[in-house]
């Protein structure tokens, strides 16, 4: 996901999370809830996996270094310690990295935003029933 694709995003979460002031738009959304629910599921699961594809490729871009660094340097690194010091500074490793914690903030707000829209209907229940108790007792 690219940074104005997650900006779109944002925006899509704050009007499928909000509760609207009138009953007619609380109805309205609480029937295109199902929906919402798995729009935002395809988008959960999209992240996920791709989450899960830098992780490996991040893993294996360390394991690489890692060989490079213990066996084919030309200076002997002593330590794990020493060995990690070289990776973590490395231009390739540290763009894995980069671009991993990006997605997987990006997975964090949808997996939120997902969990948020999946309460929301808990919310209108309530706030129904909240109105059903106002008209039938006055």
């Amino acid at each position: 996901m690219k940074v104005e694709d997650f900006e779109v995003l944002k925006k899509y979460a704050d009007e499928d999370t909000a509760l609207p002031d009138n009953i007619e738009e609380v109805m309205r959304v609480n029937n295109l809830l199902p929906s919402t629910i798995q729009k935002w599921t395809k988008l959960y699961t999209t992240q996920k996996y791709l989450v899960s594809q830098l992780k490996v490729s991040l893993n294996k871009i360390y394991g690489e270094l890692y060989y490079y660094y213990k066996f084919n340097d030309n200076v002997s690194w002593g330590t794990t310690k020493e060995i990690e010091s070289q990776i973590y500074k490395d231009s390739k490793y540290l763009a894995a990295v980069k671009e991993y914690d990006t997605q997987k903030y990006y997975y964090d707000f949808i997996e939120e935003t997902l969990v948020n829209i999946k309460n929301l209907g808990f919310t209108i229940k309530n706030y129904l029933d909240y109105k059903k108790m106002l008209y039938t007792t006055g």
